[in-house]
């Protein structure tokens, strides 16, 4: 039997704060507010349109471990609360 390979969050040590917002990377404990954000119907609509309803905690953890390969995951935090994620892909438009 093939064993399958268990990918994780890319992780990078970037942040960027100020006085009251600071810019973290996504990790593998940031679960519950990705998850909480996969599952939200009115944050999914703008994310995804209105044909997606509900993404399951392994839906969740499937996408975000597959994108981070390709970008840096910030989450957002404004004076210690979560407000958003963010991924920023550095395109190399030269090749």
């Amino acid at each position: 039997m093939k064993q399958k390979t268990v990918v994780t969050i890319g992780e990078h040590d970037m942040t960027l704060h100020g006085v009251t917002v600071r810019s973290r990377p996504v990790t593998e404990n940031d679960w519950d507010v990705l998850a909480h954000w996969g599952s939200d119907p009115e944050v999914l609509w703008f994310s995804e349109g209105d044909n997606v309803q509900s993404y399951s905690l392994e839906e969740v953890q499937g996408i975000y471990r597959e994108v981070s390969q390709a970008t840096f995951g910030f989450i957002i935090e404004v004076e210690g609360i979560v407000i958003l994620k963010l991924s920023i892909r550095i395109l190399n438009l030269m090749n």
